[in-house]
């Protein structure tokens, strides 16, 4: 669980691979109580295949809390199961 103020901000670092079509992707993309920024960091060097870095930067805007999955799929690939998650839970007081 991560605990934030109302204004604070929380990063979460993924790793992704858009050679192979995964992204990392959010539910539920309705949120109250936070507001997600996806940030792509530069790629070092552009060789096919190369991972990098996403950000997630999660803001909290109220008081409450949010339970966020995180999932690694590809996007047209709706009735198929990610092939990795994340849960994360946010309280903000």
């Amino acid at each position: 669980m991560i605990h934030l103020n109302v204004g604070e901000t929380h990063q979460v670092a993924l790793e992704e691979n858009p050679s192979t079509g995964y992204q990392w992707e959010y539910e539920p993309t309705n949120l109250t109580h936070v507001s997600i920024n996806k940030i792509h960091l530069p790629i070092e060097r552009n060789v096919i295949g190369q991972t990098h870095e996403i950000l997630f930067e999660i803001t909290a805007l109220q008081h409450g809390h949010e339970v966020i999955t995180f999932k690694y799929c590809r996007a047209w690939e709706k009735d198929i199961e990610p092939i990795n998650s994340k849960k994360i839970t946010i309280k903000i007081k």
